[in-house]
């Protein structure tokens, strides 16, 4: 996973398990393992835009292959709305906002820019699902370059996000 801070590129590996996200620290990358997926995300001007693969081993504006729907550069991270105001985070959905916003929501200051927030407020309950190396990168823009790791481990817990106590990470 890829992200662009004021320090430059940090790129790390994440593993999935049910009820934590550590980092992958273990080179070479076992063999028995295989990549999931893979997002490049960079923050500016108060979006997220992303591609679905590794942007320092392609170069965005290429082509893609002919077996990728994906057309060349960057596109900004988007929301489907779906029942129950959960809102699916991809690339390409119809909307830019999330679909809920209240007041008790603490995921969405640490994840996601003001920008993103829904109009208005209410109590309905609302979430946050989709694509997986999407929500990895998002919680890894939610602190600093260095406390990036800790953020991720302390967070992500039983399919749920744990506030973290680290400033975000989009300067």
């Amino acid at each position: 996973m890829s992200g662009q801070s004021k320090s430059g590129s940090v790129r790390r590996l994440y593993r999935w398990n049910a009820s934590i996200i550590p980092t992958v620290t273990l080179v070479p990358f076992p063999a028995e393992c295989k990549i999931y997926k893979q997002v490049t995300m960079y923050y500016c001007d108060g979006r997220f835009w992303v591609v679905p693969y590794d942007a320092t081993k392609r170069n965005v504006c290429d082509v893609p292959p002919d077996d990728s729907p994906w057309l060349p550069g960057w596109k900004a991270l988007t929301f489907e709305h779906c029942p129950n105001s959960v809102s699916s985070v991809g690339f390409e959905h119809p909307n830019t906002r999330l679909a809920i916003q209240r007041p008790n929501l603490t995921w969405r200051p640490q994840l996601f820019p003001d920008g993103c927030s829904a109009t208005g407020v209410n109590n309905q309950r609302g979430g946050l699902q989709g694509n997986l190396a999407l929500i990895l990168a998002l919680g890894v823009f939610s602190a600093p370059p260095g406390q990036m790791a800790d953020a991720i481990a302390a967070s992500f817990k039983l399919g749920q996000w744990v506030p973290h106590n680290f400033h975000h990470g989009r300067e």
